[in-house]
């Protein structure tokens, strides 16, 4: 899957102070050590990262922080999706990052949500049209 050009470099950034840079296979995140004094929390890098500790600690009380309610962690890919389809990414590529084995599974899900207007569909046609496009002629079968 791609990366968006400001996610690279904050991951440059953070790669960049990563305490273990220099090891290839050092983990990319910390684990975090059981307990803690109030809101500190420890992290060591050679602990394995736990999601559900992710969940938990961060991703709950940041949606809580915003008011959000009854959003769970797998609806984060689903938000991706339906946002690359609102930005008129290809489905396909959508589909193909997505790691869906067939493109209706992506176009049935998630491009439903942001039907909008043709107006840009129309707007390249129209641009199109004023190129003159080499388009064969019409041909009238059986007489119709």
């Amino acid at each position: 899957m791609p990366l968006g050009r400001s996610l690279i470099g904050e991951l440059t950034e953070y790669l960049a102070q990563h305490p273990r840079r220099s090891e290839p296979d050092a983990p990319l995140w910390p684990g975090r050590v059981p307990g803690g004094n109030g809101d500190v929390r420890t992290l060591d890098y050679d602990r394995q990262f736990d999601v559900a500790s992710l969940i938990r600690y961060y991703f709950k009380p940041a949606l809580a922080d915003l008011g959000i309610t009854g959003v769970r962690w797998h609806d984060l890919r689903h938000y991706y999706a339906s946002v690359c389809a609102a930005a008129g990414i290809e489905i396909r590529k959508v589909s193909r990052w997505m790691g869906h084995a067939n493109i209706n599974t992506t176009d049935s899900i998630y491009t439903h949500l942001f039907d909008g207007t043709d107006d840009d569909d129309m707007d390249r046609l129209d641009a199109a049209a004023l190129r003159g496009l080499d388009v064969a002629p019409l041909r009238v079968i059986d007489g119709r």
